[in-house]
């Protein structure tokens, strides 16, 4: 119920996130970071061939979300599902759903 009520909290614009160095804004990629619990998109992606402001705005949509799509499965991979929701290592999943 926390986690619920904090979705409905007015962001903190200010709050300083530090970036790897490989998220730069002319990268072209995105990144799952799992020990802040955070995603990286960045600038560099939302250009051609990833994203076009000439495309209709479907297309837009579903460029961006397929890219969000995937950084969020990275959260529950192999690797991610080892990590939980305040990124400390700690194994959350049951040894069924392991299997």
């Amino acid at each position: 119920r926390d986690n619920l009520a904090q979705l409905r909290l007015k962001p903190d614009l200010w709050r300083t996130v530090p970036v790897p160095a490989s998220a730069y804004p002319t990268t072209t990629n995105a990144f799952n970071h799992r020990h802040q619990n955070h995603m990286y998109i960045s600038e560099g992606i939302m250009d051609v061939p990833f994203f076009s402001t000439e495309w209709p705005a479907f297309f837009r949509y579903g460029a961006l979300g397929t890219v969000i799509g995937h950084e969020i499965t990275h959260g529950f991979d192999s690797i991610g599902r080892l990590y939980n929701e305040t990124g400390q290592d700690e194994m959350w999943w049951t040894e069924q759903s392991v299997q």
